[in-house]
């Protein structure tokens, strides 16, 4: 038989022998691919609240008047900006039943600085802004003149507001 000697270097060489056979082995490598995706949910958002003024016009003055009956804040995420109008109802007047109606028109003003360019020139009843914006302000006015004699009375009217992204 082998004396111990040799049965050591016999196992000592299978050893190295087995190694040089398992990195002689050509390795298998896969490979594979992650695809990523998210959505940004739009947001478009319009807090209106009515001044104190709008339940209480000044109608006894024959004069034109300027009044900013609502303050309107909107925020969106939307980097082209977003188009606020403001829509007279009941054909743009005061209305009192039995009574002479007081025409008006609106007026909507914006912080420019906020909106990042503003254009309120688009229509007398339109302001456009620029840009993603948080809680910009914007001031809904009414112009009108009431006439010298004005009819005694309770006078309402009303105004639908909308914002859409541009």
């Amino acid at each position: 038989m082998f004396n111990l000697s040799t049965r050591r270097a016999l196992v000592i060489s299978g050893l190295f022998v087995g190694a040089a056979t398992l990195l002689a082995t050509p390795t298998k490598v896969m490979a594979d691919t992650v695809d990523l995706a998210g959505n940004v949910a739009p947001i478009l958002h319009m807090d209106t609240t009515a001044t104190g003024d709008a339940a209480d016009l000044p109608l006894d003055t024959a004069s034109v008047q300027t009044i900013t009956v609502a303050n309107l804040a909107i925020t969106t995420n939307n980097e082209q900006g977003y188009t606020v109008t403001a829509t007279p109802q009941e054909g743009s007047v005061l209305h009192k039943a039995g009574g002479t109606d007081i025409d008006y028109t609106v007026n909507l003003v914006g912080n420019v600085a906020n909106a990042g360019g503003a254009d309120s020139d688009v229509a007398v009843n339109k302001y456009k802004a620029d840009g993603k914006t948080a809680g910009d302000a914007v001031a809904l006015s009414i112009i009108y003149t009431p006439h010298s004699l004005q009819d005694p009375g309770h006078y309402s009217g009303s105004i639908s507001v909308t914002v859409a992204d541009n």
